[in-house]
Order: C-alpha cells, then sequence, then structure tokens
C-alpha cells in the first residue's frame, strides 16, 4: 500500500489564468486539477486545497472510509516575477476527520505527516505557524429497524349487571329458559328471580330479570 506521505498530492492544485489583485481576489479564472472553472479567489484556493486533501486520503483509505478536510485561513495571493502569482499561507491551521468501520488502515501520525508535506509547499515562509489535527473515528452501525407492531383494537368488556328480557305474547317460562340456558329445566331459576311473576300468567311487555349461569 501507498503510504500517506507519498501518495500527497500529484495533481496539480491550481493553474492561474491571471495576474495580479488584491489579498482575497485575483484576475481571471483558474483551473482546477479536475478541470473546472472557477474565480481565482482566496475561497477558491482554500476549497480546492482541502478536496485534494479529502481525495488523497479516501483513494489512500478505501471506499469503507470517508474524510472530511477543513482549512480555518485563507490564503494570500501573491504575484510571482513573470507576471503570475499563486496563493499561499501565512499561517494555517487544518482539521482531518476520518470515519471508518474500524481501526485506520494508516496510522495517524503517517496521515499527519503526509498534510504537513503538503500544506507546507503552500506557506510563504517554511517556518510560518502550522497546525494539523487528524482524528480517526469509527463510523455509528445503524440498528436493525424494529418492525412496527399493528395497534390492535382494545376488548370491549361488556358490562356487568343482570340480563333481562320482556315478555312476548306468547311466551312461557319453559321458552325464556329454553332461549337463554338452551333448555326447559331453569325456568323455576327465572321464576324465582322475578318475585310476584306467576307461571301461569305472564304479561306481554313485563321485563324478567333473567338469572346469572
Amino acid at each position: 500500500m501507498r503510504t500517506a506521505t507519498a501518495l500527497f498530492f500529484t495533481a496539480g492544485l491550481l493553474a492561474a489564468l491571471g495576474g495580479c489583485g488584491d489579498e482575497r481576489s485575483a484576475p481571471g479564472m483558474v483551473i482546477t486539477s479536475d478541470g473546472r472553472f472557477l474565480s481565482n479567489s482566496a475561497t477558491t484556493a482554500q476549497g480546492e486545497a482541502e478536496r485534494s486533501i479529502t481525495t488523497s486520503l479516501e483513494e489512500a483509505l478505501g471506499r469503507t472510509w470517508t474524510v472530511a478536510t477543513t482549512i480555518k485561513e485563507l490564503p494570500n495571493y501573491r504575484e510571482n516575477a513573470v507576471g503570475g502569482g499563486e496563493w499561499v499561507w501565512e499561517s494555517c491551521t487544518a482539521d482531518v476527520v476520518l470515519t471508518g468501520p474500524g481501526a485506520s488502515p494508516l496510522p495517524a501520525d503517517e496521515i499527519k505527516a503526509g498534510v504537513v508535506k503538503y500544506l507546507k509547499k503552500k506557506m510563504r515562509h517554511g517556518e510560518a505557524p502550522l497546525a494539523v489535527m487528524v482524528k480517526i473515528q469509527t463510523a455509528a452501525v445503524a440498528a436493525p429497524a424494529v418492525p412496527a407492531v399493528p395497534a390492535t383494537s382494545p376488548v370491549s368488556t361488556p358490562a356487568v349487571g343482570p340480563r333481562t328480557y320482556k315478555i312476548q305474547p306468547g311466551d312461557t317460562l319453559a321458552d325464556i329458559s329454553t332461549l337463554h340456558f338452551g333448555s326447559t329445566e331453569r325456568w323455576r331459576d327465572i321464576l324465582a328471580a322475578n318475585p310476584g311473576v306467576t307461571a301461569d300468567h305472564l304479561v306481554p311487555g313485563q321485563v324478567l330479570v333473567i338469572p346469572t349461569r
């Protein structure tokens, strides 16, 4: 496997198409290492440096790893003797966060050394302040989905209380016993539960109490 220091960063970062300018922008456009045309600005140079670090590390670590690179300072534009120029940092602080499934294939110290080597080439002075922090973290494993439990309708409980029956024309206690108990034998229980009712004189419309089973 290629080391991080050997991997950083073979493609040219920016090709300037303009001359001088102020410290945060310069005339013309730039062509990035992947062929995009962008404004020749400090923000573009910052973003391209971050992207170059991120892309190189992701290639070295493999598809299961993601990299997020942040450079906190913006660079300044420095003219050269032939009328062109380049973006350089007076000081630079870079944070690199690597997220993967477990232990990193490359040691954090080696990754940091590669980032430092790359950024030093973009500093105005060799001894300018440069700080690089590399953080390696394990990706959170998603918990398996728990099937939703369908809601169940509560079972209705009948109200507790005596049953009743309204006497119909032609009813006998034997008929009412058969209706509620499946047998004529409980007619005496029905009669006992209804004081004042006689077996030989049932009044239609009268409500009888039906005893519990």
